[in-house]
């Protein structure tokens, strides 16, 4: 058979690149089976060679008919109706001379680059890693199969390939050099990425591949080493219509006491980076928030939160990852009382499906230590416990984060002495953002919470038993069987401003519908506040 002629004669048209096809004057003494046959294929390689590929697969087809078992008869039918664009016939008549000629590499090259048109990887695979037994310096053979491994995600195995890839056409040497940066990008080694991806867009700057490589150079080019430590200053005023969860019916007179109240919040953060490579970051952070209310200062929050975040940056399987380690310590102080201290601890998971599309897994375990003193003193009144949380949430981004989409689910337990408090909880939650003109974000979401306390409520039990007693409790007769229903909506419009400031208006509602009226409560609250991030 004729391996110079073939080579010649595929590849890039294969890609849709028409090359000119030439062959050398061996070709022409290359020895054949029939007068009658020779002259069809050399008739038809002369139409080949002039571009006019239907009268060369005439020939071809003539050849054919005298010879149907010829293997070379066979591959060269093939190649003339890859050129004409026709996959599926041309891989019929590869297939036969494959079958016919299984030792020949050139069959078996273009019968893997006809799959590899088709996008049918796994049937191009077999037939390229056959001729890279025999021949693994043949022409573009390292890029075809480094970017099936590419298509795959098994990077390391692709950056072998394309890095041994040998490629007389310049077209293949700057799509070659493209994948190679894109993988080494996946890899996180973004320097060398880089370099390969400005070599790409040098060998054909002006062609769409060479701006294509222009455009991921720049996105993939190491960033400046950010700054360790980051100081985040929040200021504003807010309105709550419903301070003291005062219930939605009257219960224990509580309707009638104060329960609206404009206040001014802060907000002060301070982060440090401990640990800060490419693959790891530690940090250490400090928060002090504050929220002051005008006409219910018994309610003034104060709340003290020290932190630790571990990320490190890996892969599952063939995904991106990110693991995660949180640990905070809190205290909250309600009119200069300590009122809570709090230990949480988060496991979580990070995986990036694709540029579009991230999950996150969490599960958090909180220790809670309530210093106030129980309701009626009772012991089931008691709120010190832990609290478990399992829980994933999928996003969605478009136009590179500026819109998104957001779904999750979260299952929780609150595991306290008091058996009053003790529940199971489930949420679901959506949610969405939008970027609209002048760089106004406007974000919307909406949570439900179903929490289900398995016990009788020892409060509920006790207020009913003083009503029987006569005495004057205001909505008695209570359920004893505590179940609530949460919906939570939150909408914000936010905007960042020059030198690090930004400002944003935020509405939260919060609906709780409960089988214990004390705990059926409705409430509204509007912040305007300005930030600062430095």
């Amino acid at each position: 058979m004729g391996p110079v002629r073939r080579s010649l004669l595929i590849a890039l048209v294969l890609l849709g690149w028409a090359l000119p096809a030439t062959f050398p004057p061996a070709a022409a003494a290359q020895p054949i089976t029939t007068e009658p046959v020779g002259v069809y294929i050399d008739r038809g390689i002369i139409e080949y060679d002039d571009k006019k590929y239907a009268e060369a697969l005439k020939n071809f087809l003539e050849a054919l008919q005298i010879d149907p078992e010829n293997a070379e008869v066979r591959y060269f039918v093939g190649i003339a109706y890859l050129a004409l664009d026709q996959v599926d016939q041309a891989i019929t008549h590869l297939e036969k001379a494959r079958q016919l000629d299984p030792a020949d590499l050139d069959i078996a090259f273009n019968l893997g680059v006809a799959y590899f048109t088709k996008e049918e990887y796994e049937r191009a695979q077999p037939h390229f890693l056959f001729v890279h037994g025999k021949e693994p310096r043949r022409d573009n053979l390292g890029y075809y199969l480094g970017f099936i491994h590419f298509q795959r995600k098994e990077y390391e195995r692709a950056l072998a390939y394309f890095q041994e890839n040998v490629s007389s056409d310049v077209r293949f040497q700057q799509q070659n050099l493209f994948y190679t940066g894109l993988t080494k990008h996946h890899l996180g080694r973004d320097e060398e990425a880089t370099r390969d991806l400005e070599e790409a867009v040098k060998l054909r700057p002006d062609a769409p591949l060479g701006r294509t490589a222009k455009l991921f150079a720049e996105a993939v080019a190491p960033r400046p080493v950010p700054r360790r430590y980051r100081v985040e200053l929040r200021g504003g005023v807010s309105y709550d219509d419903n301070a003291t969860l005062a219930p939605t019916r009257p219960v224990l007179g509580l309707r009638t006491q104060p329960r609206r109240s404009a206040a001014e919040i802060a907000l002060l953060r301070l982060e440090y980076d401990l640990i800060q490579t490419q693959p790891d970051t530690l940090t250490a952070s400090y928060q002090i928030f504050s929220n002051y209310y005008n006409s219910l200062q018994n309610l003034d929050v104060l709340n003290h939160t020290w932190g630790a975040n571990y990320v490190h940056r890996a892969r599952l399987g063939t995904l991106p990852a990110w693991y995660g380690a949180q640990y905070s310590y809190d205290y909250l102080e309600l009119d200069g009382a300590v009122f809570l201290s709090r230990h949480t601890g988060t496991a979580s998971l990070t995986l990036f499906e694709n540029d579009s599309n991230f999950t996150f897994f969490q599960y958090r375990y909180q220790d809670k230590d309530f210093r106030s003193i129980n309701t009626l003193d009772l012991r089931k009144e008691s709120r010190d416990g832990q609290n478990h949380l399992l829980g994933a949430t999928h996003i969605v981004a478009f136009a590179g984060g500026r819109h998104f989409l957001r779904f999750g689910y979260q299952f929780d337990m609150d595991d306290t002495i008091g058996a009053d408090y003790r529940y199971f909880g489930q949420k679901a939650s959506v949610g969405f953002q939008v970027t609209g003109p002048w760089e106004i974000r406007f974000q919307a979401g909406y949570d439900f919470q179903f929490r289900d306390y398995p016990e009788k409520n020892a409060l509920a039990a006790t207020l009913n038993q003083q009503a029987r007693d006569g005495s004057s409790v205001e909505g008695a007769m209570f359920k004893v069987m505590r179940r609530d229903m949460d919906h939570t909506f939150t909408a914000s419009l936010s905007r960042d401003l020059p030198y690090g400031f930004s400002a944003a208006l935020e509405f939260f509602k919060e609906r709780n519908s409960s089988t214990f009226s004390l705990f059926d409560f409705d409430r509204n609250v509007v912040t305007l506040s300005v930030g600062w991030k430095y």
